[in-house]
């Protein structure tokens, strides 16, 4: 599931600054991860994550996702290992990848929707990782760029 592209339903939901009010907040957790998140769209708890320990949030219309986990690293794999290891949407589907020694990054997009997965390993090969994944309506691309990002590059240990 990690990074897999999800199915959702469809709706007309378009997310834009001007139609949203994305009151951004600081999601932490005993895990010691900090993420930025536009709670004024995932503000629907769904549970714990397929994978890890953490949230899955939803927006109002169960257009879009976000996850926030962290996941043991019992493999003691590298950023790079890990992804060979669990990459299962095809790489024909990857629009975006990107991976150094501390994190991994993969974007692409499947059945209408784009997916975007990070995990940061903060004490490398030696503890656990800290992961978001992000989808949504690929016809919102537009409007989702910048708040991915942002998501994305806030992620860290507290």
């Amino acid at each position: 599931m990690l990074l897999l592209a999800l199915n959702a339903p469809a709706s007309g939901l378009v997310v834009s600054a001007a139609a949203v009010s994305l009151q951004w907040s600081v999601m932490t957790d005993a895990f010691g991860t900090r993420v930025d998140y536009p709670s004024g769209i995932f503000a629907t708890e769904q549970g714990s994550p397929p994978r890890g320990t953490r949230r899955v949030l939803e927006s109002a219309e169960r257009e879009a996702l976000l996850m926030v986990y962290v996941e043991e690293n019992e493999e003691h794999h590298s950023p790079a290992s890990f992804v060979r290891s669990n990459l299962t949407t095809p790489t024909s589907r990857i629009d975006y990848r990107r991976i150094t020694d501390r994190f991994f990054a993969v974007s692409g997009e499947s059945d209408g929707r784009i997916f975007y997965s990070r995990c940061n390993f903060p004490q490398g090969r030696n503890g656990p990782l800290h992961c978001i994944f992000v989808s949504y309506k690929s016809s919102e691309k537009e409007a989702w760029d910048d708040i991915v990002t942002r998501i994305s590059l806030s992620l860290r240990p507290r």
